[in-house]
């Protein structure tokens, strides 16, 4: 295992930990990919395990995580979201928000719009911060609407994010055009997935 393997190793390892979150393991490839794998309790924690991942330097993640019996079978990254925002979300406009120590996009999107899950938005208003560090300040945008927001994983398309949102591969265009400044579909990209009309 090389230095550069070894101490992102360690860091992971280290931030599952502070979330409480030790018996998540880690397997990091040379090229930088993350494998995580162990059993956790609801969704929210897989989500929070994956960020940890990001931040701390995966190249990409991988999430072969179990729940516990008696928890959500189904996988945060392939769930459907279309809670409703908070009431008066879509009047606030644009704020910020100094990250603290021990948050993660899923906390902070938890505090402003009380569901973890929307995190995603987060993070397309902030393309340029690669990782949550104490006293970085984010944009904390207003959700207008009840749309999706969908991390990209490796090898997906337009085409099979279509199918799995709207059962219909064919409406990819809708996608696409929801998102005109996204460029390639690369892992950890996050696509705003407008409601099923």
């Amino acid at each position: 295992m090389s230095n550069a393997v070894s101490q992102l190793h360690e860091s992971i390892t280290e931030g599952l930990h502070d979330l409480g979150l030790p018996g998540v393991q880690v397997e990091v490839a040379e090229s930088g990919e993350v494998t995580l794998t162990g059993e956790i309790d609801d969704p929210g924690q897989e989500a929070e395990a994956i960020d940890v991942a990001f931040t701390r330097g995966a190249a990409d993640v991988h999430s072969r995580l179990t729940y516990a019996a008696g928890s959500p079978t189904d996988s945060y990254l392939a769930r459907e979201q279309h809670e409703r925002p908070p009431p008066g979300a879509a009047d606030q406009s644009k704020r910020t928000y100094e990250v603290q120590k021990s948050d993660s996009w899923w906390r902070i999107a938890q505090k402003h719009w009380g569901d973890g899950r929307k995190h995603p938005a987060l993070r397309q208003a902030n393309p340029d911060v690669k990782a949550l560090h104490p006293g970085v300040v984010l944009v904390v945008p207003g959700i207008e609407d009840d749309a999706t927001y969908h991390v990209v994983q490796q090898g997906e398309s337009y085409w099979a994010i279509a199918q799995r949102y709207y059962g219909d591969g064919r409406r990819h265009e809708e996608i696409k055009a929801a998102n005109p400044d996204i460029g390639g579909l690369h892992p950890g990209k996050v696509l705003r997935i407008p409601p099923k009309a």
